[in-house]
Order: C-alpha cells, then sequence, then structure tokens
C-alpha cells in the first residue's frame, strides 16, 4: 500500500511538473511573440531608413519622389549572369505600388570603368542618368560625363526606351574631346534599359 501512495505521489508531482513547465513555456512564448511584435516594425523601420541612407543618390533620379527602396537582390543576381557589371537594382515604392527602377552598373570607359546609375519609370523609359564614378577618366575631359558641364549629354538620354538605339555621334552628340567616356556612358544606358525590359517590365 505504501509503495502505491508513493508511486501515485510521483505521479502527481510528475503531473504537476509537466502542467507547471507548459504554462512557464506558454507565458515565454507569449512574451516573446509580444516582444517581436513590438520590435519588429522597429527593426523594419531602420532597415528602411539605412537603404534610404545609403543610396540617397538614387532618389536624385526621380525629383520629389516620397517613399522607400527595394532591394531586388534575387534578380540582381539572375541578371548578371547575362550582365556581369551590374552592382544593384532597386524598385522604387510608394504607396505599395513602384514608380520607377534604379539599375547601377559599370561600363567601359577611357581608362577603366565608368559607373552609372540609370531611372527607369514604368514605362520603361530613362528618367535619369547618374554618372557615380569616373576616377578612370581623364581630368577635364573625360570627367566631364559626370560634371555639370555634361548635364546637356545626361540629358539626352531622357525618354530613351530599350527600342531606341543610343550610338554617340548619330543618336547621342558626345562631349567634345571625350566620345569614348561618351561612348560608355551610352552604352551603360543602353544595358540598363535591356536589364529592364528583360528582367523588370510588367513587373
Amino acid at each position: 500500500m505504501e509503495r502505491e501512495r508513493d508511486v501515485k505521489k510521483l505521479l502527481c508531482d510528475m503531473t504537476r511538473l509537466g502542467i507547471t513547465l507548459m504554462i512557464v513555456c506558454a507565458v515565454a512564448a507569449t512574451g516573446l511573440a509580444a516582444t517581436y511584435a513590438v520590435t519588429w516594425p522597429v527593426i523594419q523601420e531602420q532597415q528602411r531608413r539605412k537603404v534610404l541612407e545609403e543610396n540617397k543618390e538614387l532618389l536624385k533620379l526621380f525629383p520629389g519622389f516620397q517613399g522607400d527602396l527595394t532591394e531586388k537582390k534575387e534578380l540582381l543576381e539572375e541578371a548578371r549572369k547575362e550582365f556581369g557589371d551590374l552592382e544593384s537594382i532597386f524598385e522604387l515604392m510608394s504607396a505599395g505600388k513602384r514608380v520607377g527602377v534604379a539599375i547601377k552598373l559599370a561600363s567601359r570607359g577611357y581608362g577603366g570603368p565608368i559607373k552609372i546609375a540609370v531611372g527607369i519609370d514604368t514605362e520603361g523609359k530613362v528618367a535619369g542618368v547618374l554618372v557615380l564614378d569616373v576616377s578612370g577618366e581623364t581630368a577635364g575631359v573625360g570627367s566631364k560625363v559626370a560634371e555639370a558641364e555634361g548635364a546637356p549629354f545626361r540629358e539626352q538620354f531622357k525618354g530613351k526606351t530599350a527600342a531606341d538605339a543610343l550610338r554617340v555621334g548619330k543618336d547621342v552628340d558626345a562631349i567634345s574631346g571625350a566620345t569614348i567616356s561618351s561612348r560608355g556612358v551610352a552604352s551603360g544606358v543602353k544595358n540598363a534599359l535591356v536589364v529592364y525590359e528583360s528582367y523588370l517590365k510588367g513587373g
């Protein structure tokens, strides 16, 4: 009898312990869920601001834009199989809708790669071109593609689509004395438009 009582007591103790552990786990899980619900929006907002700050120059491609930049990393890896000089692809989102894309890439200049960013609107037209790095180009000559003096040259690309030819000297006027650098920019813009047409159109 005494042994049976000991067994029953042990079973009762084990049951109590199991119930206690279940309650502790449930409370802990609820606490974690509550913490996650509170902190996740904060983390998302911090990440959103970080992306905007690190890529704020891209906002110049769409003056007046108010919204978020969403990096398309998987799409970038896919497109790189065909266009190895791609650096990044961003969607510009406002109120849940895409208002354009920004594509950063490099093309061959006179003394090295020319890095540019091309903004393309939802109709597949160039919204703007930024020349980000011309460190390999001749100062005061090829470097003009990135300077204020080269603004009229860059403006020529606005409104162009993947269907348009961008041949320097025929479809696009080169900067005087900087034909090769001008071709580098034109080639980069053309590649960005083809990337849009192949991987982003209708997205």
